[in-house]
């Protein structure tokens, strides 16, 4: 088991060298000094995805009602590093300088705000496919070592691989559904290419989402939790055209609502990783 992609912007520390020299083996560092953990002894981490919800209503009072939730995605990884949501929280503005503090020493920090992955705590390697509307996914069994994990990192998967590889093609994902407003009613489909879904390295991920703070400790599983409601957010539905010839209307790239998926489908707040030992 190889860790170089996981650690693609992580220092090497006593996890990075071992993950990079040999996999997941025992490393002898500690997790803020907790006593209670033992960090560095090898799990077995089953991979889970489900969606926390198929109807909600947006920002913009439309009523969403999801049919197909249709994702392609690649390895992911799991970090000891705070999530962004986390580091943003508690990165409070700082007052205007007064006419004293131009004359102070100057210090370097850290950009406010800014997501540091920490040590690389366990991977999932396997790219796969599925529609969560349709059931929960299991996915790959990963591996890891024990510590805290504190947030997780995901990547789009494209060409598509996996059951829906040959509905997917070359696309990330697929959202079928209706939105009501009203009289107003759009059955709808959005779909998300690879350069859609690219970060500022451009790259097919998404990092810094939250894993709820977990001590693993043994083998157990990882529940990856997707909040589609985040992703249509701030969607407006209004002048779509009905598909003459029956079934959901493909949403253009141009229009507001497409727009407005792909900036939600960037947001990290979208998914959740959760920990349960066996």
């Amino acid at each position: 088991m190889n860790l170089s992609k996981g650690l693609r912007i992580i220092g090497v520390g006593a996890i990075g060298a071992a993950a990079l020299t040999g996999g997941f083996g025992a490393a002898s560092c500690s997790d803020d000094g907790d006593t209670n953990s033992t960090p560095g002894v090898r799990v077995e981490l089953a991979t889970r995805v489900e969606i926390e919800s198929l109807s909600f209503k947006n920002a913009y009072d439309w009523e969403i009602e999801l049919s197909k939730v249709a994702i392609s995605s690649g390895a992911i990884y799991y970090f000891d590093g705070a999530p962004i949501e986390t580091v943003a929280l508690h990165s409070a503005p700082k007052p205007a300088p007064g006419l004293l503090d131009w004359f102070a020493p100057r210090v370097a920090h850290a950009h406010p705000g800014h997501y540091e992955p920490g040590e690389a705590k366990g991977e999932m390697l396997e790219s796969s496919s599925f529609d969560l509307a349709a059931s929960p996914a299991t996915l790959a069994q990963g591996e890891g070592i024990s510590g805290v994990f504190r947030s997780g990192r995901f990547t789009w998967a494209s060409p598509a691989k996996g059951p829906l590889a040959s509905e997917l093609g070359n696309l990330v994902l697929i959202l079928e559904g209706t939105a009501v407003k009203g009289e107003a009613q759009v059955n709808f489909r959005l779909e998300a290419s690879e350069s859609d879904v690219l970060d500022a390295a451009d790259a097919p991920e998404l990092e810094g989402c939250e894993f709820e703070e977990a001590d693993v400790q043994s083998n157990g599983t990882v529940t990856l939790r997707v909040d589609a409601s985040v992703w249509l957010d701030q969607a407006e539905f209004d002048d779509i055209e009905v598909n003459p010839e029956g079934g959901p209307t493909l949403i253009s790239a141009e229009h507001e609502a497409a727009r407005a998926f792909v900036r939600g489908i960037k947001k990290s707040s979208a998914l959740t990783f959760s920990f349960k030992a066996d």
